[in-house]
Formats: C-alpha cells, sequence, structure tokens
C-alpha cells in the first residue's frame, strides 16, 4: 500500500507482521471503539526510555519512575497515655522526632496492638474505634486530634500508627 491511498486525517496502525502501517479501519475495537492493546507496538513509537513494571509513559513520551519511587507508606508506632478520665475526643503529641518539616500532613490510626496495663488482647482498638489525623507542628513534634466515632470513649494507654506525608 502506498502512502497516497491513505485518506488525509484517516487513522492508521502499524502492522506489526508485516511491519509496515496500515488503515485502522481494518482493526477490531472493543465496544467503545478503542484499538486492541497492542495495536501499535512501542517500538513503533517515538519514545525513550524502557517499559517496566516501575515505570509509566509521561505526556512527554518519556518512560519515567514515580516521584518518590513508587514505595509504600512506613508506618512508627506509639503509645500515649491520654489520661484516666473517659473522653469521647482530644488531642496529644508526638515529640522528641527529628528532621520533620512543618505543616506536613500525619496519617494516623488506631493500632491493632496490646496496650500497656490492659493485658496482652489486641481488641482493645476495635471496640473503642477512633479516628484521628495530624500535622507536623515543627521539626520534633506532631500534634495528632483524634475522636471516638462509637459509644465507648477511650481512657489510658493508646497505641496510634503515624506516617509523615511526603
Amino acid at each position: 500500500m502506498a502512502w497516497g491511498e491513505f485518506t488525509p486525517g484517516a487513522v492508521i496502525a502499524f502492522d506489526a507482521a508485516t511491519g509496515t502501517f496500515r488503515p485502522a479501519s481494518g482493526l477490531a475495537r472493543d465496544a467503545s471503539g478503542n484499538l486492541p492493546s497492542g495495536a501499535i507496538p512501542i517500538s513503533a513509537l517515538s519514545i525513550s526510555g524502557s517499559p517496566s513494571g516501575s515505570t509509566f509513559l509521561r505526556g512527554d513520551d518519556v518512560w519515567a519512575v514515580p516521584s518518590g519511587g513508587g514505595g509504600g507508606l512506613t508506618f512508627s508506632t506509639v503509645e500515649k497515655d491520654i489520661g484516666g478520665k473517659a473522653l469521647k475526643s482530644g488531642a496529644f503529641e508526638i515529640t522528641g522526632l527529628a528532621g520533620l518539616t512543618a505543616d506536613k500532613q500525619v496519617l494516623v490510626s488506631q493500632a491493632v496492638a496490646a496496650y500497656t496495663g490492659k493485658g496482652t488482647l489486641k481488641d482493645e482498638a476495635s471496640m473503642n474505634m477512633a479516628v484521628a489525623s495530624g500535622y507536623v507542628l515543627n521539626a520534633t513534634t506532631i500534634r495528632v486530634y483524634w475522636h471516638c466515632s462509637r459509644i465507648e470513649n477511650l481512657k489510658g494507654n493508646v497505641k496510634w500508627n503515624y506516617a509523615v506525608s511526603g
């Protein structure tokens, strides 16, 4: 097929079997009208880099690793004594940290763990159902606000998982 046989504005596809381009109208399409995966092989495009499980194709036609490296969150755990009086909500600080950036968001959740003075069972968290959120107050401190979403209130020692946003 010569170039003169293509209609201006027509959709074309690379035929890997013959190594040539042809009108895309002959390709099978899904119910939405999309071309099938692999209709145009990566090797036929002008893209730099290599596709892999850890890269994505940017809008400038470059395979790139996501910022942050695509790693998961790393949580730390802290146990805080929130007092002897049962409360519906409150706040506490996680201190003694280093190198934090002020105003970063902190993901906080009640840890499923045995708490000091409450035996060895890990079921206290499922009974209290506290939700929490936090932010970095300064280079060494995180401020956490919590609230019980059930009838039970919190008191005494409670363990919390936390991770500072990137």
